[in-house]
């Protein structure tokens, strides 16, 4: 079965948590045999932001359900720093995952990403990605 790769930037995940609609990832994955690839860092950023007490208090759970709960939805591989050139530092390791898993792009909200003309990767927005895999 030929699944097709992304990477989801945390913060979409921690929109998703926050709007009570985690239950949408497993039917996203089951229709479209879509895989969301993370690594440690992003598994990590995601448990580090939903974490914060300006977060904590949009959450119908405790932290703890979420990252348990994303990490039943995402695979996580390991990868090596490499890339460097995004237009936030931080975000670097986003392109490593999409390169090293050979995933078909990244979906963030990033405007910086969204923006960047010269993305060695393909970089779509979450409205974008609906679009394409609708519910």
């Amino acid at each position: 079965m030929v699944f097709y790769r992304w990477v989801i930037d945390p913060n979409i995940l921690i929109s998703y948590c926050i709007a009570a609609r985690l239950h949408e990832l497993p039917i996203l994955i089951e229709k479209y045999n879509l895989e969301f690839c993370a690594n440690n860092t992003l598994i990590t950023e995601f448990a580090d932001v939903i974490a914060r007490e300006r977060i904590k208090k949009y959450l119908l759970r405790e932290p703890g359900y979420y990252i348990k709960t994303i990490s039943k939805f995402v695979s996580e591989h390991e990868t090596q720093t490499y890339f460097k050139g995004s237009p936030d530092v931080n975000d670097d390791y986003l392109i490593d995952i999409v390169q090293q898993t050979k995933a078909v792009g990244l979906v963030t909200g990033d405007r910086a990403l969204l923006q960047w003309k010269s993305s060695p990767v393909q970089i779509v927005s979450w409205k974008d990605f609906q679009l394409t895999y609708p519910i």
